[in-house]
């Protein structure tokens, strides 16, 4: 045998072993392919949950709360995990269970202190203030309402959501205007010169 079956056979070792790394990082890639497809499928089932939820929520409020508690379970991310906590907290208004969604949207607003700001956050915090203000409505707060309705404006103002601002102007003037009406009822002192 000369020196060119000895260049062939290292020539086949050369290809054997560039095929075996390609079908490595083939194998490696659809691993990749198929986490990150996981991912997906988990944030579309938590999406789904949420959206279920939302649909019963006032019509079958235990199955609600049940489907936010589950949903939470499987948040794969922080912000997702806060944006379900908010939507949880929301259904107590339904029960008229007004500190429970004090309670729940306390740590949706800390964890805002530690994320990015980005539009569907600002949104999430636009109903987390709104929801406060109509608390502080029920308890007829309405100076306190007013001024948790002006942050869910500023924050819906940051968001992709800009269609329910109508929504918060209405309960600002509403609250305005039980402002009004009890400034209105209050006795006036006599002015003393």
């Amino acid at each position: 045998r000369g020196l060119g079956d000895v260049y062939k056979r290292q020539a086949k070792s050369t290809m054997k072993l560039f095929g075996l790394i390609g079908l490595l990082i083939l194998w490696n890639c659809s691993c990749v392919d198929r986490h990150r497809s996981h991912a997906l499928c988990e944030q579309s089932l938590i999406d789904s949950l949420e959206v279920r939820a939302q649909d019963s929520l006032f019509s079958n409020l235990p199955y609600s709360r049940s489907l936010l508690r589950n949903a939470m379970r499987q948040a794969q991310d922080s912000m997702s995990y806060y944006r379900l906590m908010g939507l949880y907290g929301k259904t107590f208004f339904i029960s008229s269970d007004f500190y429970s969604i004090l309670y729940y949207n306390r740590p949706v607003k800390e964890y805002d202190k530690r994320v990015a700001a980005c539009p569907r956050w600002n949104d999430v915090l636009s109903d987390v203030y709104n929801i406060e203000g109509n608390v502080w409505m029920q308890l007829n707060q309405p100076d306190s309402a007013v001024a948790y309705y002006e942050k869910s404006y500023a924050y819906r103002l940051k968001g992709d959501k800009a269609h329910l601002l109508s929504d918060i102007c209405m309960n600002l003037a509403d609250a305005h205007l039980h402002l009004s009406l009890i400034h209105i009822s209050e006795p006036t002192r006599p002015i003393s010169i």
